[in-house]
C-alpha cells in the first residue's frame, strides 16, 4: 500500500471514528429527551390534578387528605370519614369506619376512582369516574382555601361525556371540605375580642335556662392564643364532654356569600368544629353565628341536604364585652340583683362573686396600678425573635408592653426567687387576667418565660412554666427560657463585612471547605445576605441566608438572626458568632460561628459554651483576615484549596461512563461494535417503555 493510500486510509477511519463517536453521543443526549419526552406525549390524554394536592406532602407522590368526618356524641374520636388519595391523574376515594374500636379505620372500602382526562376553561378537569363495574363522567374544581384545605366542586356525574358537564351551572359545591391529616400548622384567627353568648340548639331551643351567668367566647386575647369558650357550669357546654373550657386554635377560614368560615380543632388533632359568622362580626356589638360540630361549611343551599340537616349545630347569640376594666359585672341582670338587696343576702356568693361592680366591691379587686417594681438591669427595650416574627418589648419600673402579647402589670415579686405576677388587661373586650413572668441575665441578654394566664388570681401557685400544646407549642408560653436581645445593641445587616476563608463542619462529623461572605464586591460594601458556599462537599453547595438583625452580645460574640433566602424555610434561624485572638487583643482575629437550632439560638442561650456538636452546622476561619476587594479595584481571587479532612479537594463529577453498570453496551457502540448497536437501541426503548408505564400510572 502506498503512503497517499495509506493516508486516505486512516483518514476515512479516523472520519468514520469521529462519526460513530458523534452518533454516540447523540444517542446518549437522546437518552434523557425520550425519557423526558415520550411519556408526555404517550399520557397526552390524560390530564394531572393540581400538584399541590398531590406533591407537597414530603417523602410520597400521592397526597392523602380526609373529609366527611363524622363523631359520635360526647365523644373524641371519628366513627367514619372518608380518606382520599390524590395521585397525578388518579384519585382514588376511601370509605373508613371505626365501628366503635380503638382503630381510626377498622373497615376500609373503596368507594370510587377518578381519572382526570383534559383540562377544560376556568380551571375546570373533565374527570371519569368507575364505581364497581359503573363508569360515569363529571367536571370537577378544586379551590385551595388555605394550605392543607381545598374546597371542591363537582357536576352530577352523567352516563355520556357531554360539553354540559362543565358548564359553570353544572357545578356543584361540596359542602365538606378535603383536609391533610397530616397538617399540624395553625392560624391568627380574624377576630379579637371578648363576647358573651346564649346557645340554641334544636332551632330555638335555649339551652342552660336556668343559669342566669352568660357563656363567654374570647378570641386572641393574646395573640396567637386561639378561641377559648368557657360555660358558668358544665349542663351549659355543648362540648364532647361537657367540659366547661375548651381551647380551640384556627387551622383555616375564608370568606364566601358574606360570611366567614372558620375551621377550629382542639390542640394536636383536626379540625373538628366550623364557626361561621358575619364578615363584619369585629365591629358589631350584638350579632349571631353558628358553631357546627363537624368540619363541614355549608350554604344556605345546602340545609335541605338530609346530611348536612341531620348534623348537630349550635345557634349562638353573641354580645360584644366592650368595657376592658379589672372591675365588671358578668352579666346585665346584676344591676336588677343589687336592688333586690341580694348583694348583702344570705346566698350573696352566688351574686355578689359575679356582680362585684353592681354590689360596690371593686375595692377588694386588684387595681391597673403596679405594686412592684423590675431590677434597674431589666428596663429597656429588647428584640424578641419568634420563629415567625419579631416581638418588641419595652420593660419599664412597673411594666411590660410586649408589640402583639399585650401589655402586663406587675403585682407582686416572689420574696426570694426572679418572679413576678403580673396583670394583664385588654382593650379589646377580653376579661383580666393574671401571669407568673421569670426572669434571668446573660451577659446583655435578658431571658424570661411565661406561664399560663388565669382568670383567678392564684398568686405564685401560678408559675408553673410548660409548652402549651401543639401546634401552639413554645410560641407564647414556654418551660425553657425565651430570648431578649437588647435593642441598643441591634444592628441592620449581617455583621460580618467582608468574605471570609472557612471550614465547615457537620454534626456527623463531615469537614467541607468553603467560604463565607456578606460582602457586595459591585457596591464594595456589606450587603443583608449572608452566602455560605461549599466547595468540596457534595452536601450544600451553596447556601443563601437573609439578615434579619445582628446584635453585639458582648465584645466577642454577636448574634446573627436569618432566614433562607430561597423561602423554603421560612422560619428563623440564629447564627452565634464568637471571634478569638491568637496573640492578645492586638493579634490576628478568628471567627467561628454556629448555626442554631431555631430563633431562640437552642440550648446556647449563655452564648459561651456553644460547640460544633450542639449546632445544625459549624464554620471556623482558616484565615482571619476579611476579604474586601471590589471590582473596580481587580478581581475577587479564591484561595487555594486544601484537603482539611473533606472526602476530596476535586469539585464533584459523575463516574465515567465507562465505570458505570451496562455502559459495555454503550462503549461497543463508540467503537462501531455492530452488535451493540441494536442491544443499545433496544435498551433505550425498554427504558422509555417502563418511564411511561410509571409515570401514566401515577
Amino acid at each position: 500500500m502506498h503512503n497517499s493510500d495509506a493516508e486516505v486510509f486512516v483518514l476515512n477511519d479516523m472520519t468514520s471514528l469521529r462519526m460513530r463517536v458523534k452518533i454516540a453521543m447523540m444517542e446518549t443526549l437522546f437518552i434523557p429527551l425520550l425519557l423526558f419526552a415520550l411519556p408526555g406525549l404517550l399520557c397526552q390524554d390524560y390530564c394531572r390534578f393540581p400538584q399541590y394536592m398531590w406533591g407537597r406532602q414530603a417523602g410520597s407522590l400521592n397526597g392523602t387528605w380526609i373529609t366527611r368526618t363524622l363523631y359520635s356524641d360526647n365523644l373524641k374520636r371519628a366513627s367514619s370519614y372518608q380518606e382520599i388519595v390524590v395521585k397525578r391523574t388518579v384519585i382514588e376515594t376511601w370509605s373508613c369506619a371505626s365501628n366503635g374500636s380503638s382503630s381510626p379505620c377498622e373497615t376500609k372500602e373503596l368507594v370510587e376512582n377518578m381519572q382526570c382526562l383534559t383540562e377544560e376553561a376556568g380551571g375546570k378537569l373533565r374527570v371519569q369516574i368507575r364505581r364497581d363495574t359503573e363508569t360515569w363522567f363529571a367536571c370537577i374544581k378544586f379551590w385551595e382555601r388555605q394550605e392543607g384545605i381545598v374546597q371542591v366542586e363537582k357536576s352530577v356525574p352523567a352516563a355520556i361525556n357531554v360539553d354540559t358537564l362543565c358548564f359553570d351551572k353544572a357545578l356543584v359545591r361540596n359542602p365538606w371540605p378535603w383536609m391533610i391529616p397530616s397538617k399540624q400548622s395553625w392560624n391568627y384567627l380574624p377576630f379579637e375580642g371578648g363576647y358573651n353568648f346564649r346557645a340554641f340548639v334544636d332551632g330555638q331551643k335555649k339551652m342552660c335556662r336556668h343559669q342566669w351567668r352568660p357563656s363567654r367566647m374570647e378570641s386572641e386575647c393574646i395573640r396567637g392564643e386561639g378561641l377559648r369558650f368557657s360555660f358558668p357550669e358544665s349542663s351549659c357546654s355543648f362540648f364532647p364532654g361537657s367540659v366547661e373550657n375548651i381551647q380551640l386554635y384556627s387551622r383555616g377560614s375564608w370568606e364566601e356569600q358574606g360570611q366567614v368560615f372558620l375551621l377550629l380543632g382542639e390542640a394536636a388533632s383536626l379540625p373538628r368544629y366550623t364557626l361561621v359568622y358575619p364578615r363584619d362580626l369585629p365591629n358589631l356589638i350584638e350579632t349571631e353565628a353558628t358553631l357546627y360540630l363537624h368540619a363541614v361549611t355549608p350554604l344556605s343551599d345546602d340545609f335541605e341536604s338530609p346530611d348536612i340537616a341531620s348534623l348537630k349545630a349550635v345557634h349562638l347569640q353573641l354580645s360584644k364585652t366592650i368595657d376592658s376594666e379589672v372591675c365588671y359585672d358578668e352579666g346585665p341582670e346584676c344591676e336588677s340583683f343589687a336592688r333586690k338587696g341580694w348583694c348583702t343576702s344570705e346566698s350573696w356568693h352566688k351574686y355578689a362573686s359575679f356582680c362585684k361592680k353592681s354590689c360596690g366591691l371593686c375595692g377588694f379587686v386588684p387595681s391597673m396600678v403596679s405594686e412592684c417594681e423590675f431590677p434597674e438591669a431589666h428596663r429597656g427595650e429588647w428584640l424578641m425573635v419568634a420563629s415567625d416574627a419579631i416581638e418588641r418589648v419595652a420593660i419599664g419600673a412597673g411594666n411590660i408592653a410586649f408589640s402583639s402579647l399585650g401589655s402586663f402589670i406587675c403585682k407582686s415579686k416572689h420574696w426570694s426567687r426572679d418572679l413576678f405576677k403580673m396583670m394583664s388587661v385588654y382593650k379589646n373586650g377580653c376579661r383580666p387576667k393574671f401571669t407568673c413572668l421569670q426572669f434571668r441575665r446573660s451577659g446583655r441578654a435578658l431571658l424570661y418565660r411565661m406561664s399560663q394566664s388565669n382568670a383567678m388570681d392564684r398568686s405564685f401557685g401560678l408559675c408553673a412554666f410548660v409548652d402549651d400544646p401543639s401546634p401552639l407549642k413554645d410560641r407564647i408560653r414556654s418551660a425553657d427560657y425565651k430570648v431578649l436581645l437588647p435593642k441598643e445593641h441591634a444592628h441592620e445587616g449581617c455583621g460580618l463585612s467582608g468574605w471570609l476563608h472557612v471550614n465547615i463542619t457537620y454534626p456527623d462529623g463531615t469537614k467541607c471547605e468553603g467560604s463565607i461572605s456578606d460582602w457586595n464586591t459591585k457596591q464594595c460594601t456589606a450587603a443583608s445576605e449572608l452566602t455560605l458556599e461549599n466547595w468540596n462537599c457534595r452536601k450544600d453547595p451553596e447556601k443563601k441566608f437573609t439578615c434579619i438583625v445582628s446584635v453585639d452580645m458582648s465584645a466577642d460574640t454577636k448574634v446573627v438572626i436569618t432566614q433562607d433566602a430561597n423561602k423554603r424555610d421560612s422560619s428563623r434561624r440564629c447564627w452565634l458568632v464568637t471571634t478569638r485572638y491568637n496573640k492578645g487583643r492586638w493579634g490576628t482575629p478568628w471567627l467561628s460561628g454556629y448555626f442554631l437550632d431555631h430563633s431562640q439560638c437552642g440550648a446556647n442561650k449563655d452564648f459561651g459554651k456553644v460547640n460544633s456538636g450542639s449546632s445544625e452546622m459549624a464554620v471556623h476561619s482558616v484565615r482571619g483576615n476579611l476579604n474586601r476587594v471590589c471590582e473596580n479595584g481587580g478581581s475577587w481571587v479564591r484561595p487555594e484549596t486544601s484537603s482539611v479532612g473533606a472526602r476530596s479537594t476535586r469539585p464533584f463529577a459523575p463516574t465515567h461512563p465507562s465505570h458505570t453498570p451496562g455502559s459495555n453496551v454503550m462503549a461497543g457502540a463508540v467503537r462501531g461494535d455492530k452488535n451493540a448497536e441494536p442491544k443499545y437501541v433496544a435498551s433505550l426503548i425498554l427504558i422509555a417503555t417502563l418511564c411511561v408505564s410509571s409515570v401514566c400510572a401515577r
